[in-house]
């Protein structure tokens, strides 16, 4: 950041993302200086001839060549660490050094091929020279063409269309995007710019072009006065990531001192959690401690035993949710034994748009296992707007289960990023609010699922057969978004009016009012800082507004905050390298300037009332937090919509939405609350 200005235009990558490309091109072209130059000394020793001469002559241009472009690659690699992430004026002389480099490339790739056609005439045989001289010169200058057209491939990467706008001038290019911005009717050119780079990813996917429209101008509004690149957006990320540290202890350290409640937690958690020092934010002690409680957080009672009945309820339907991912998850979480286990199953019901093998409907029958779970229905159609999912009876529990696949598939990415908010005819629950609004996306797959229900007429069947079975609609990730909404639609039916929703992972589907009214039969499952239920358009854009003000506090370079970040996981203290941005301030909030784009995307909350699974991860002695061995512990929480309203950047932000994860991490839960309950009963309030 800024992005780098090379012959008048743009290019998406900045001056100071050659640290490290310079300094493994610089090691591969010192190991190709010395072959060369061994190579070149073994020939000149050799008898001559007058074919021979003249090879010598190439080789000798060659090792000229290759150390100049060896002694540039170096000068890149310090002009390109120097400055901070928004002062690129000590680095402004980057661009020639790039373009020398390419061109001294470009003359070596060019001397490679004379060189290779020269061998391969197999007049040089005639100088007695060594063959492995000749290998050896062979290598190397395969590998100067191969490094060539890797420049090559890499300038098509970096490539902005955009980027001449303006002669690379940043602020012409933002003037004339604001311009394209206010065109009414048909797409601007920079919204069909993020229109085409969609097509071209999603190739596969056979969505129609609104979905591509509507997505485009998300990603134009969002990068249209930022003058960013990728890298700069991992940086900033790592420094947003360090400044939430110092607030996420303090909020544990509040949760534990100030709640009544805390006396639930495990012994050890609640012990590490009274040792935080919100002061240490270098994350180098040996026991460093981190927690995901929320600043809400009311942790479960053990001795209570509808906490206890509410795990298993969770435990219980999570693998409903599980198995409606089918062969894929199935596969993941069974690497040795899950193909022969799939392939030898028998009696299995057969699902709508399977594959030959069956393998989605195996995969659901070997997850579920229970013989008393009768699996009625599955399909596994899966477009943008239509998603697999499975109807089943559990004539144990007496429960109508409904299960909604979440996030698999490029269709299913567009459908999460379809995220205009809507307003929806799904009548109010109560008189709090007057209109229902929804994430759109979420909202056209509940309606294509309602009325492929109805289609069926499965679901209406077996509710008026078993009347006294609880009807139960679940999911995860985007199936638990389109769940809510879903059981929002059911629920004015009469014949469903005594459903219940579990949604697991969910993102925020409804409006604020609609879902605390939906706490009577919405219950939703969270998970440490997974990120998705923290997913929205506001909270992207308070990232971003983060973002910024973050590498306008640092003054660091990009290198150094990346590789900083890596060095914290060795054990040299020294040089690690923390950047302070605890008490950064935004100066300007984007989201202001974007008040017509805000205005057509609402706040939305999950719904319902909201169990999150905490945890508090401690690395067991050492110096190597990334390396050692760490001790996580896993307790349940009631948590509330508040507490989901801004993304933590945390490593495990991604990982902990994964429904295998979020299976394991329940389980952790509830065994710790079956193993704290003698303890509450016989006087754990008083324990330290």
């Amino acid at each position: 950041m800024p992005a780098l200005v090379v012959c008048f235009r743009s290019w998406r990558i900045a001056g100071d993302d050659f640290v490290f490309p310079g300094i493994l091109q610089a090691l591969g072209k010192f190991v190709l200086l010395i072959v060369l130059s061994v190579a070149y000394s073994n020939l000149i020793d050799q008898p001559k001839c007058d074919d021979t001469e003249k090879f010598n002559l190439i080789v000798f241009i060659s090792v000229v060549i290759l150390a100049i472009s060896f002694i540039a690659n170096i000068f890149v690699c310090f002009v390109s660490s120097r400055g901070t992430i928004l002062n690129s004026k000590p680095r402004s002389a980057i661009s020639y050094l790039l373009i020398f480099c390419t061109i001294s490339e470009g003359i070596q790739c060019g001397i490679a091929g004379y060189g290779l056609s020269i061998l391969s005439d197999g007049v040089v045989n005639c100088s007695g020279s060594s063959h492995s001289s000749l290998l050896m010169v062979l290598g190397v200058y395969i590998m100067v063409i191969i490094i060539f057209f890797l420049v090559l491939v890499s300038l098509c990467c970096i490539f902005d269309p955009s980027g001449g706008i303006g002669d690379g001038d940043f602020e012409k290019q933002v003037e004339w995007r604001k311009r394209q911005s206010k065109k009414n009717g048909t797409l601007s050119n920079y919204d069909h710019l993020w229109f085409r780079r969609l097509k071209r990813f999603c190739c596969c996917s056979d969505a129609n072009s609104a979905v591509y429209e509507e997505i485009g101008r998300l990603f134009s509004t969002y990068f249209e006065d930022v003058d960013i690149v990728p890298s700069d957006i991992v940086a900033a990320l790592i420094l947003v990531g360090q400044s939430q540290v110092k607030l996420e202890r303090e909020e544990a350290f509040s949760v534990v001192t100030r709640l009544p409640s805390a006396q639930f937690l495990p012994s050890e958690s609640r012990k590490s959690l009274l040792s935080l020092d919100s002061h240490d934010e270098t994350q180098t002690s040996p026991q460093f401690t981190r927690c995901q409680l929320t600043k809400n957080a009311q942790p479960f009672d053990p001795s209570n035993p509808v906490s206890v009945e509410t795990m298993d309820h969770f435990l219980h339907i999570m693998g409903f949710a599980l198995a409606i991912y089918g062969w894929p998850l199935y596969m993941f979480m069974n690497l040795t034994t899950g193909c022969c286990k799939l392939c030898f199953k028998t009696h299995v019901t057969k699902g709508d748009e399977d594959n030959c093998c069956n393998c989605n409907a195996s995969a659901v029958s070997n997850i579920v296992q229970n013989q008393n779970v009768e699996i009625n229905y599955q399909s596994f159609e899966n477009t943008v707007i239509l998603k697999p999912y499975l109807i089943a009876t559990d004539h144990s529990l007496k429960k109508i289960v409904v299960a909604i696949r979440g996030t698999l598939s490029i269709d299913d990415c567009l459908t999460d990023a379809t995220a205009e908010t809507i307003e929806t005819p799904i009548a109010p629950l109560n008189d709090t609010y007057k209109k229902t609004l929804s994430h759109k996306g979420f909202y056209e797959c509940a309606d294509a699922i309602q009325r492929h229900l109805e289609s069926k007429n499965i679901l209406y069947s077996l509710v008026k057969q078993y009347k006294d079975y609880q009807l139960i609609i679940t999911g995860h990730s985007l199936g638990a978004g389109t769940a809510t909404l879903l059981s929002f639609m059911l629920r004015t039916k009469p014949e469903y009016s005594h459903l219940q929703c579990v949604p697991f992972s969910p993102p925020p589907s409804v409006n604020p009012e609609a879902a605390i009214a939906a706490a009577p039969f919405v219950l939703a499952l969270t998970t440490g800082n997974d990120v998705v239920t923290r997913l929205s358009i506001r909270s992207l854009f308070d990232l971003k507004d983060k973002m910024v003000a973050a590498t306008k506090k640092s003054n660091k370079s990009k290198a150094e905050i990346i590789f900083g970040t890596v060095l914290n996981c060795l054990p040299l203290k020294s040089h690690r390298t923390v950047v302070d941005t605890s008490s950064q301030e935004s100066e300007r909030s984007f989201s202001e300037i974007y008040q017509d784009f805000m205005d057509r995307h609402k706040t939305l909350h999950i719904a319902g009332r909201i169990a999150h699974i905490a945890k508090v991860e401690r690395v067991v002695g050492g110096y190597m937090p990334c390396i050692k061995s760490k001790k996580i512990e896993h307790f349940a929480t009631w948590a509330q919509q508040s507490d989901f309203t801004e993304i933590l950047v945390t490593p495990s932000m991604v990982m902990d939405h994964l429904p295998d994860q979020v299976f394991n991490a329940l389980r952790s839960a509830r065994k710790n609350l079956e193993e704290l309950k003698p303890k509450v009963s016989g006087g754990f309030s008083n324990a330290v």
